[in-house]
């Protein structure tokens, strides 16, 4: 299996300068110490300006412009014929694990790991959990073959509960890994609330069928289209389906001597995990945050919509699994 290069899969902006360009430079080089072959996945118009920056990688081209779809990122896989693959989101760096592509495609057979990255930066300290979501895949290839994506983008909402549920229905073994892996440095975010309903409908509808054929066991949470509100149950149940997926087997990235520090750094990943607040939430699921009384930065104040747009998800979900009890 280590003959084979372990592709790693991403789309570099092709508007980097100052720091986010010096920034881009380390996280790559990032992605080679541990061992992977990056290769970033752009439209026609990008390619020149992404190839001088200088960048240690490869290029792939798309048909189309912008982000590239998931569909272009796995084409990509299967014209690289690896046995093994990952796909990361361009601002997430690796941490330095010792040889951590080899362990992971001795591991891979017929699985999916996925990683929650760390954020860092702004006044508030390293978190992980704030965004719902994971950045990072390694996966045995040969179940993403037949997965077809004509809409998710790589890095908007939903692609990331997308993809591991459409591995899942292919049998795939799910797991989250649970050692810090990632990081990425808290930067504004750009989402649109209506993108992500319509992300989420589509996501439901495939979803739906693959929980009807019974090729998602493990997902137990009884979603009711027909009902009301019912994607504020589905994100979190999605979120919290995936998180909980453990892998069957002892994951291990560090030499059997040091297996102690592996412990503590597995638990310090536990515990820099926000944690889903049990206080029943009354509000709309979806409403216009309120004008923080004191921001702490400018980076905070400009997260505040969709972090709270999130939060209530999750609150009305685990307010009703309250009230269900």
């Amino acid at each position: 299996m280590n003959d084979h290069p372990f592709y790693l899969f991403t789309s570099v902006p092709p508007h980097l300068v100052g720091d986010q360009l010096e920034e881009q430079h380390r996280i790559i080089a990032s992605w080679i110490a541990a061992g992977f072959s990056p290769v970033s996945v752009n439209g026609p118009s990008e390619i020149e300006r992404v190839l001088a920056y200088g960048f240690d990688l490869d290029i792939e081209p798309c048909s189309s412009e912008g982000k590239p779809l998931v569909g272009d990122i796995l084409e990509a896989v299967r014209k690289r014929s690896g046995p093994r693959a990952g796909i990361i989101n361009s601002d997430c760096a690796i941490l330095p694990y010792p040889n951590l592509a080899a362990v992971l495609a001795d591991e891979l057979e017929g699985g999916l790991l996925y990683a929650e990255r760390i954020d860092f930066g702004g006044d508030d300290p390293p978190s992980i959990g704030n965004c719902y979501g994971f950045d990072a895949f390694f996966f045995d290839t040969a179940l993403s073959r037949g997965i077809v994506d004509g809409h998710f983008q790589l890095g908007e909402t939903w692609w990331d509960y997308w993809f591991p549920t459409q591995m899942a229905a292919r049998g795939a073994t799910l797991g989250n890994i649970d050692v810090p892996l990632i990081t990425h440095r808290r930067h504004t975010s750009r989402w649109s609330p209506e993108l992500w309903r319509f992300n989420a409908r589509l996501h439901w509808s495939e979803m739906k069928l693959a929980i009807d054929a019974k090729q998602l066991p493990s997902f137990s949470t009884v979603i009711r289209d027909e009902e009301e509100g019912y994607l504020t149950r589905l994100a979190p149940a999605t979120f919290c389906w995936l998180q909980s997926q453990k892998w069957p087997r002892p994951l291990s990235f560090l030499p059997p001597e040091l297996v102690g520090l592996e412990n503590i750094l597995r638990a310090g990943h536990y515990a820099m995990h926000v944690r889903l607040p049990e206080i029943p939430e009354t509000r709309p699921a979806i409403v216009a945050p309120e004008a923080p009384k004191r921001p702490k930065s400018m980076l905070s104040r400009a997260n505040r919509a969709r972090l709270h747009f999130q939060r209530r998800l999750f609150r009305r979900e685990a307010a009703s699994s309250q009230n269900a009890r």
